[in-house]
Order: C-alpha cells, then structure tokens, then sequence
C-alpha cells in the first residue's frame, strides 16, 4: 500500500486489493472491511519499504504448495508405474514432495528409463524412498560398468538445474552402419 512516498506491506491475501489506511503521527493502520489487517509504525523518510515478513508467509507457502504440485505432475507423467509407486510413499506416510523432488533430480540424471526400472523394481519390494530408488539405478548401472555421475548444480542459474532433455532413440545410428556393413 503507498501512503506518503512510502509502501507498507500487506498480507498476500489482500495484495492488489482496496483497502482503508488510517494513519496518525506515529502508525500507519491498514483495513479491509473495517477489519485491522496490518501495522506498521509510521516512516517519515521518502521511498521507503516498511515491511512486515509475516506478511510473506502465505505467499511463500502458496509458492512451495505450487513447486511441490508441478513436480508432482512431473513425477506423475513418467507412467502408471509412477502412481502405484506415489500411493507407495503416501501409504508409508514419507515426506512425498520432498522424495519426489529427489527422485525428479534422479530422472534428470540418469534417465526416464532408468529411473521407471528402479521404481518398478522397488514395486516388487515395497521399498518406497528415493535413497531405495537411487541405490537401485546405481547398483543397476554398476552391473554395466557405468560410473556414478554427479549433479550439477549452477547457485546462479537454479532453473538450469531443473532442465530435463528427453531421452533419443539411438537405434537410427545402430541401422545406419548395418547399411553400411551390408553395402561393402
């Protein structure tokens, strides 16, 4: 709310909405429908921010309740597999969003594919979590010979690391040099 070449924060319920603001030498009271939703103690100085961090609360709640719903989705588009193996984690009464967000850095590591044979492998065992899932596609790629690989995380560019490049059939190569072999 602006008053006085000053804002005043608001709670995120009552952004962008039209409020009553009383003011007097030493509080600036801040209503809506003659409810008192905020105080603040009254600045003199020009361009200031008077802020009140309670009032980002709810808005960082919403914004984590959002993040934990899109990587849900996410979780939830890799298959069937992946609902059975959700009810899986809700049942044993797991943090969900938490080994969600740590089976998704899974799947951008190493794979769809990959992670659904872990996750299904963890179905025949009941073992719900992400450390099973990850033990499970490390165990599978040391069977292969394949060495663990590390994430990278980028402090500057967060979203970078939220990035997942779709899997390629690399099949189209294998038919290439077979036509090649046959034509010699």
């Amino acid at each position: 709310m602006h008053f006085d070449a000053n804002t005043y924060s608001v709670p995120g319920a009552f952004a962008y909405k039209t409020l009553v603001l009383k003011a007097d030498a030493s509080q600036v009271k801040l209503f809506n429908d003659c409810r008192q939703i905020a105080v603040h103690k009254r600045s003199y100085e020009k361009a200031i921010a008077v802020e009140d961090p309670k009032h980002y609360d709810e808005l960082l709640a919403a914004k984590k309740k959002a993040h934990a719903s899109k990587i849900k989705e996410h979780f939830l588009n890799l298959g069937p597999t992946a609902q059975a193996y959700l009810e899986g984690l809700l049942a044993a009464e797991l943090d969900a969003a938490r080994h969600l967000a740590e089976i998704m850095d899974c799947v951008r590591l190493y794979g769809k594919n990959e992670a659904l044979h872990a996750i299904s492998h963890a179905l025949e065992f009941k073992a719900y979590g992400a450390p099973y899932l990850k033990n499970i596609i490390l165990q599978q790629r040391a069977k292969r010979g394949i060495v663990e690989q590390v994430a990278i995380r980028i402090p500057a560019k967060p979203a970078w690391t939220e990035l997942c490049v779709e899997e390629q059939d690399l099949s189209l190569y294998d038919d290439m040099f077979t036509e090649n072999e046959n034509e010699k």
